[in-house]
């Protein structure tokens, strides 16, 4: 088959949102697929599960692993991974040496990118993203179709789709009905594990109740300001402003997702709503004007809530996850802090917002490379990623050693004081991507409830608030479009993005005048953004008839 090396362009936040949500155990992240799992229990019961004889090898065999770089896990292991004890103790149970590649961290883009063109590829990689789509990397003859190699070789991946939701049988599959990448998939369905949250002891304190319109945020945040002396009253990372446009029907988030969904078809809101764009959007020059988000809020590097403002009393609401509260965010904590969970803003009470990202989506997985199966190790490379999806094999990577990071206390897992206590000083964090298979970690059957052992039933609860918002409205990132779909896309889109990140953030800011709002939405639809919804379309409707 014809090799002819097209190098992608690809979007780079989907891959740093992917690297970034590694920090939450069972998390997810934009661009390939999570999957989850509906099951009466948090650990594997399905008899449908095959045991896997191991070793997988009678001769020890090396397989080349290229995978995103983990900065903690790295720190930890010194830069080898074959140093981390969870690592160690796979091979010896499998008897498969892995030879790590691993990029510098935020340059794996760039360095798949070279892959790509060199046409040298690892037996296994981390799937980033081709231009044309995965389909057309199989087509290209550079990754494995896994499709033949399902039933014989990964059965227990396999179980994992068929018992899973409608949606899942659609992002595990591609366009062709091929399985083409062994993606991470959870034991059960997360509620989702970020959101807005706010300083509960601040609003008990002022009198305020838990806002829900945008009128109570920004009395809420006047008053955190004035009262509380507040530096940054809402604390946001960039482009996470977007997600607090909902409520208006603005709906662009910060994962790059520009599209939504209206009874079945693909809108903008720049395009198909910008009457309520120009609300969102005048409504957060507005707090900026007054004070009320964070001065920096576009240089800042803090994706999940700044723990120096925060752990300083400097900032009372801002978006992050629920782990954190106990943990980046325990010097608060300490002088007394509480935090709750927010939804986002609405303009009148009882309104419901349907763009919540859904927690099915995960960009985690692996992919064979057609060399390997050139070389003869294709079936022992599916043979090894569906280890992670056996009952032995998830239970390992989710909890470690028995007797060592964990004991069964009837009947489920429970960790040992080595991984929620630490002897040597080590953050649970730092143990689960020590000792288990590390949060995200692609092609594992993942069991997020093993991260609450250290959470606050409090915060945990947040997860089911954030919950309470639907994703009806959001566009599913399972959705390819074709080669030439994608080409004619690239054309148009890229600069339509640019022009619309440059203007979004200039009109919150003030150095767009907010007189220029119709100007800018011209431009995008003079830009022919219609043939970009008009493909995306296409590419939904296939999705939807997967």
């Amino acid at each position: 088959m014809k090799c002819t090396k097209r190098v992608t362009s690809v979007v780079a936040a989907a891959l740093v949102a992917a690297a970034l949500l590694t920090s939450c155990g069972g998390s997810d992240k934009k661009g390939g697929s999570v999957a989850a799992v509906k099951s009466d229990n948090h650990y594997l019961t399905n008899k449908e599960f095959k045991e896997v004889q191991l070793p997988l090898c009678e001769e020890k065999t090396t397989l080349t692993v290229w995978t995103s770089n983990d900065v903690v896990t790295m720190n930890l292991c010194g830069g080898d991974l074959n140093k981390v004890p969870f690592f160690e103790e796979l091979e010896k149970r499998t008897n498969v040496h892995i030879e790590w590649s691993v990029p510098a961290s935020g340059s794996e883009t760039e360095q798949q990118n070279l892959l790509w063109a060199s046409g040298d590829l690892p037996d296994i990689l981390y799937y980033v993203s081709y231009t044309d789509g995965i389909d057309a990397a199989i087509d290209d003859g550079y990754l494995l179709d896994l499709t033949p190699y399902a039933d014989a070789y990964m059965p227990n991946y396999m179980a994992a789709i068929n018992n899973g939701n409608p949606e899942l049988q659609k992002m595990t599959r591609t366009d062709a009905g091929r399985i083409a990448q062994i993606q991470y998939i959870m034991q059960d369905e997360q509620p989702p594990f970020y959101g807005f949250m706010v300083r509960k002891d601040w609003l008990d304190e002022l009198g305020l109740a838990i806002p829900e319109t945008y009128d109570d945020w920004e009395v809420m945040l006047t008053a955190f300001k004035e009262k509380k002396g507040c530096k940054a009253p809402l604390g946001v990372f960039a482009n996470q402003i977007r997600d607090l446009g909902a409520g208006f029907g603005f709906c662009m988030d910060f994962w790059g997702t520009d599209y939504y969904i209206e009874n079945g078809k693909v809108k903008y809101s720049l395009y198909d709503n910008k009457a309520g764009a120009r609300k969102f959007l005048e409504t957060m020059n507005r707090w900026y004007e007054k004070g009320l988000i964070d001065p920096d809020f576009a240089s800042s590097t803090q994706f999940w809530g700044d723990p120096v403002l925060v752990n300083n009393n400097q900032c009372g609401a801002f978006l992050s996850m629920y782990t954190f509260p106990s943990t980046m965010f325990a010097a608060a904590g300490a002088q007394g802090a509480e935090f709750v969970a927010v939804s986002v803003p609405v303009e009148k009470k009882g309104d419901k917002v349907t763009f919540r990202r859904p927690n099915q989506l995960n960009g985690s997985a692996y992919v064979v490379s057609q060399k390997a199966a050139k070389a003869g190790k294709a079936e022992l490379a599916a043979k090894w990623m569906d280890y992670f999806f056996s009952e032995a094999g998830a239970l390992f990577s989710n909890y470690g050693v028995e007797g060592d990071t964990f004991t069964m206390v009837n009947g489920k897992p429970q960790f040992t004081e080595k991984m929620t206590a630490n002897p040597e000083g080590k953050t649970f964090d730092e143990c689960m991507r020590y000792y288990t298979a590390a949060p995200g970690q692609p092609a594992k059957y993942a069991d997020y409830k093993r991260e609450v052992a250290v959470i606050p039933p409090q915060y945990v609860q947040m997860m089911e608030d954030w919950g309470k918002s639907g994703y009806s409205a959001y566009y599913p990132t399972g959705a390819q479009m074709t080669i030439e779909e994608n080409a004619e896309y690239a054309k148009l889109y890229t600069d339509i993005s640019t022009y619309v990140n440059e203007k979004v953030m200039g009109l919150i800011t003030g150095a767009v005048p907010m007189s220029e709002f119709d100007a800018v939405c011209k431009k995008i639809e003079d830009s022919n953004i219609k043939r970009c919804i008009e493909l995306r379309q296409s590419a939904y409707d296939r999705y939807i008839k997967r």
